[in-house]
């Protein structure tokens, strides 16, 4: 189906990028790659052309950028799609550092705090992302033009309320009775480090 087809053009992307690649198609391509849950069997291949974003982001070489933060987002949602939750949280926590106002990094860090079993720090996030789709959403990225962010922040959301065992089905962000859901266990949400 589209998924299999989807995971074959990233993996050709993937191989295909090299030296040459520019930070910012570095960065899309690692977005790309973390848009969607299990797409890869091993993301670990992606990390590099995510690092090559993160590297970019702190070069001395170069002024730094207004969206900066998404090259260094680009390379954490990449770690937690890998598995590597703590380095991802701490990627992720310097992208928010660098733009406190980025949704997407808001929604990585729900999902990755729910990975890492802290669902205070979790939630926190997550009630953030929904207070900003609900005040800012429109406005930002202003529809029909913007329906593919739409979207992603929806379909990201959606998996961070699963993530915390949280009803899906809407937009609000009022507050939510809290229930883990019973499937989710410990168990399967290991982490890996990085060497």
């Amino acid at each position: 189906g589209d998924t299999t087809r989807y995971r074959k053009i990233t993996l050709e992307r993937l191989r295909a990028a090299d030296e040459k690649t520019t930070a910012t198609d570095a960065a899309l391509l690692a977005r790309r790659t973390a848009m969607v849950p299990e797409l890869l069997d091993d993301y670990s291949l992606a990390l590099p052309v995510g690092r090559r974003a993160y590297d970019d982001a702190h070069s001395r070489t170069r002024q730094p950028k207004a969206d900066d933060d998404m090259l260094v987002f680009s390379y954490g949602a990449l770690l937690l799609r890998a598995g590597k939750t703590t380095e991802a949280i701490r990627v992720l926590e310097e992208a928010a550092r660098m733009n406190p106002d980025r949704l997407w990094t808001k929604q990585f860090l729900a999902l990755a705090f729910a990975q890492a079993d802290d669902d205070a720090r979790a939630r926190r996030y997550l009630d953030e992302s929904e207070r900003w789709m609900a005040a800012k959403m429109d406005a930002v990225f202003p529809l029909p033009e913007n329906w593919s962010a739409h979207l992603q922040a929806l379909l990201w959301r959606t998996e961070a309320r699963r993530a915390l065992g949280l009803p899906v089905g809407s937009r609000s962000a009022a507050p939510l009775r809290f229930a883990r859901a019973t499937t989710k266990s410990s168990a399967s949400r290991k982490e890996t480090t990085t060497p």
